[in-house]
């Protein structure tokens, strides 16, 4: 008990001084701390856009081989003019391809709204250049797209798919 009430009156007088004067900020440490906090700042939002623009760009790629390699398919096929339910079941696959590489690009942008404005604006291009395009070849399958759509469509497609690839180097 005795160590007790020697141990609260030690407490008690060591919180009892006052200490007297005003509280000023050494400017020198405050303008380190601001400074620091700034750069932290800013640091956080570049990794934070870095990590944005890795995730669109790495749906991209990914859909992007995707309809290339069902792209390359659909043009071996017609080359080979041999088997016209086959070019159409390719040019669907296709187009299937495109649509759901319009759609990762756009839930991509969707999730990532921190992204670039160039790059978003590449891709969203992309995504629409892709819709396009794949409405294109599913009327082809079907026969009933004129030539100079089909070009057209496909022209677009191939500017916005460079232009995206470009925008994610």
């Amino acid at each position: 008990m005795a160590l007790t009430a020697v141990a609260v009156g030690l407490i008690a007088a060591g919180c009892a001084r006052t200490i007297h004067g005003e509280a000023v900020a050494n400017e020198t440490d405050r303008a380190a701390y601001v400074s620091s906090v700034s750069s932290s700042a800013a640091a956080a939002t570049s990794a934070q856009v870095r990590s944005a623009k890795a995730a669109v760009c790495a749906g991209f790629f990914t859909s992007a081989v995707d309809v290339k390699l069902k792209l390359s398919s659909l043009s071996r096929e017609l080359e080979a003019q041999q088997d016209r339910a086959a070019a159409r079941t390719k040019a669907r696959d296709a187009g299937a391809a495109l649509s759901s590489a319009a759609t990762t690009v756009t839930d991509a942008l969707r999730d990532n709204p921190s992204i670039p404005a160039v790059l978003n604006a590449a891709m969203s291009e992309y995504a629409s250049a892709a819709k396009d395009f794949a409405s294109e070849l599913n009327k082809l399958a079907v026969g009933s797209t004129s030539p100079e759509v089909f070009i057209a469509a496909d022209d677009r497609y191939r500017a916005a798919r460079d232009a995206a690839l470009d925008s994610c180097s």
